[in-house]
């Protein structure tokens, strides 16, 4: 089993796949991509004795990515049942991407992405979906 697949299945057994469609399961994959870049952007600081024009960029960067985070969150946690959701066929692209992007910032922060990932996901597992309570044998 790949990385990838290992990833997946320790989502799909946490329940986040639970009712949803592919498509549904996906599109909600890109909200908690963006609510996941909202932490992950909180994690770095960039002091103001530098250059105040990009000092001002960077605020302004931050501060749009937490809004988009807050709004990701809420997409996240809706209900998707009555939702139809159409994917185009060259997502993939946009998803390769994002994978290159975040492989890129791992490589430079010394960390391997897909087993610290793998890690996680199925660490996960036991904590079930968030804000559902779940038994624990």
């Amino acid at each position: 089993m790949s990385e990838q697949q290992a990833i997946y299945q320790a989502t799909h057994e946490r329940g986040y796949t639970a009712g949803l469609t592919r498509e549904q399961f996906a599109l909600r994959q890109v909200a908690k991509l963006y609510e996941e870049a909202d932490e992950l952007v909180a994690k770095f600081a960039m002091t103001a004795s530098g250059d105040p024009v990009m000092y001002a960029m960077w605020w302004r960067f931050t501060y749009a990515v937490e809004e988009a985070g807050r709004a990701a969150r809420d997409l996240f946690e809706a209900s998707w049942s009555e939702t139809e959701v159409f994917v185009l066929p060259d997502t993939h692209t946009e998803a390769a991407d994002c994978a290159v992007v975040l492989a890129n910032l791992a490589q430079a922060l010394g960390f391997d992405l897909m087993q610290e990932a793998r890690e996680k996901a199925e660490a996960d597992v036991v904590r079930g979906v968030r804000g559902v309570l779940r038994d624990v044998v």
